[in-house]
């Protein structure tokens, strides 16, 4: 048997106004905009009504990124409630939360005898979504993992971890990252030498502001050593390491799904100074200045 308590808890659970959100996108999902909508809704009045429709259609990025949403809100008769177009910016969670407070504004606050379809112009959200939107002190970071291959002088394995520090609304964000890769071999007759990088590298992220697909540019300074091995003839007796400073620069592109980031890369780097591998009395060769690396990597926004 159920209590009174108890049964006035569940009638209260069972009579919560319900919007069944829909969305073309992931960024934001119709399920992220439901979670966020629910705490904003009052207990309905019939809970045996139909719920109400609310259809989220994104269009493409324009000035400023920001990513202009089509949302409509219909009773289960077809009735149009609310159609609007509002330009937001921000991440997936800023943009389901921003979405969730204008529907919510339109089941609870209905103006009596009017109509509440708007007209196509882009807006901006404002009141409780554009404080949700304004946060733009707050910070984010995601870490990251890449592998992929080195093409210069010998193709070699070569995988790097990354941390991307920023504000969510900003194009700017601060990298750094670590790397490291297989060895390639350098043909010094009678023998070889086999050498390999590895590296730590800070620098300055721009970016495209698509809540979907991911566009970053990165430069700065690289530093670490370079490891040559001999093999072949005695000279050689033992792994040298040579440090070694240069600059780097990376362009990725990729698709963003909720937190994480799938992407390719592409990336240079150059060298400020040679290394050359020599035999005793014999034959030398020089370690390539510069090299370049193409690979597959995955973020994860932490916070």
């Amino acid at each position: 048997m159920i209590s009174l308590p108890g049964s006035l808890a569940l009638a209260a659970i069972l009579a919560t106004s319900a919007v069944d959100v829909r969305s073309t996108t992931q960024c934001p999902s119709g399920a992220e905009v439901g979670e966020r909508l629910r705490p904003l809704l009052p207990p309905a009045t019939d809970a045996a009504a139909p719920p109400h429709v609310a259809q989220l259609e994104a269009v493409e990025a324009g000035a400023d990124d920001l990513t202009t949403v089509r949302l409509r809100l219909y009773r289960a008769d077809g009735h149009v409630i609310g159609d609007r177009r509002v330009a937001l910016q921000g991440t997936c969670q800023e943009i389901a939360d921003a979405l969730a407070a204008i529907i919510a504004a339109w089941e609870t606050a209905p103006m009596p005898g009017a109509s509440l379809e708007e007209s196509p112009t882009p807006t901006i959200a404002t009141s409780s979504a554009s404080a949700t939107l304004g946060q733009r002190s707050r910070l984010e970071l995601a870490a990251g993992a890449n592998a992929g291959v080195a093409l210069v002088g010998g193709v070699a394995a070569a995988g790097n971890v990354e941390l991307v520090l920023g504000r969510p609304t900003s194009r700017w964000q601060a990298r750094i990252g670590a790397g490291t890769e297989t060895a390639r071999r350098l043909d010094l007759p009678p023998g070889g030498v086999d050498w390999s990088h590895t590296t730590f590298a800070a620098g300055l992220v721009v970016r495209s502001l698509h809540p979907r697909w991911a566009l970053a540019f990165d430069a700065g300074p690289v530093m670490g050593w370079a490891t040559l091995a001999g093999s072949g003839f005695t000279t050689v007796r033992k792994p040298q390491r040579s440090f070694e400073y240069g600059a780097t620069g990376g362009l990725r592109a990729g698709r963003r799904v909720g937190r994480v980031a799938v992407w390719l890369e592409g990336r240079m780097q150059l060298w400020a100074q040679g290394l050359q591998a020599r035999v005793t009395g014999g034959s030398s060769a020089d370690v390539p200045l510069w090299e370049l690396t193409a690979s597959l990597g995955m973020s994860l926004l932490i916070f």
